[in-house]
């Protein structure tokens, strides 16, 4: 009978452990999604700057192609206005040139931003989840520490990001024990032990 309560209480003790887990490990997803807005916001921003030179360009080839239109005198000499015609063409050709090169460029840049933009998609989803799972996980995994707390005398300080930590009083002999693991380097079930091994006064302190 004692043996299956301490199973249960330790089962519990695991599940709460791998609550906080879940909590520490969801803050990074923050730092992605800032980070994949900014690379959506720069794709967007050299797109327009892009459209913008390539609309400057086809302005000033109408301009060109308009005033050579113009100055088509009825009695220019033909040699002349066969040399000014030509360095027009070389000047259309140049500028339709650079059209289709922009044009390729923002292709590319329009591929890029929308895979900038589904990756920021994705970010947000896996943030939003992690928002949710934290709304439901913290409090429940709170309201199973403060049972503890009552019931084992556990202080934890969970102000700490990251961290295991905080200690148990032993009011019966006037003794404070503190504990601080790292989840990462230190198992579920390595944690639970040790936090069982300070509330029945086996160890002193974990650090």
């Amino acid at each position: 009978m004692v043996a299956a309560a301490q199973e249960n209480c330790f089962n519990e003790t695991s599940g709460v452990i791998s609550d906080l887990f879940t909590v520490f490990d969801s803050r990074d997803d923050a730092a992605k999604v800032a980070h994949v807005r900014g690379v959506a916001a720069e794709m967007a921003h050299i797109c327009q700057a892009r459209e913008g030179e390539m609309q400057s360009v086809i302005r000033d080839l109408t301009r060109s192609v308009a005033v050579a239109e113009r100055e088509a005198a009825p009695g220019e000499d033909p040699e002349a206005h066969a040399a000014r015609m030509a360095a027009v063409e070389a000047d259309k050709c140049a500028a339709e040139g650079a059209v289709a090169q922009m044009e390729e460029e923002l292709r590319r840049l329009g591929g890029e931003k929308a895979a900038a933009h589904g990756r920021l998609c994705d970010a947000e989803a896996v943030r939003a989840d992690a928002d949710a799972m934290e709304s439901e996980a913290l409090p429940r995994a709170k309201h199973e520490l403060s049972l503890y707390a009552h019931v084992s005398k556990v202080i934890w300080h969970s102000e700490l990001s990251g961290r295991v930590c905080g200690n148990v009083s032993d009011p019966a002999n006037a003794d404070i024990r503190p504990f601080d693991m790292d989840p990462r380097a230190t198992s579920q079930y390595e944690i639970a032990n040790k936090l069982w091994g300070l509330m029945d006064g086996e160890v002193e302190g974990v650090c």
